[in-house]
């Protein structure tokens, strides 16, 4: 399992999205759907390298871009 740290917020994912370079994860944060693309197996070490600072993906390089999903999760549906 791979926890993201967005603005304060933890986004899960399972382990096999984010494994390797170049492959694609998708996250959601604050009502958007986003691609990142994982350059770098980690980001920075706080004792626990499966958390990562959003705001450090492109410094880590990671790329992030918006894109649309047909449906989207409810926003009352996300614990």
């Amino acid at each position: 399992m791979v926890r993201l740290l967005f603005n304060g917020r933890y986004i899960v994912l399972n382990k096999g999205e984010v494994s390797c370079s170049d492959e694609i994860v998708r996250i959601h944060a604050q009502g958007v759907l986003q691609l990142v693309k994982a350059q770098k197996k980690t980001g920075p070490s706080d004792g626990d390298p499966d958390y990562v600072w959003a705001e450090m993906f492109q410094e880590y390089g990671y790329e992030v871009v918006e894109f649309t999903l047909e449906s989207q999760p409810s926003p009352s549906a996300i614990n």
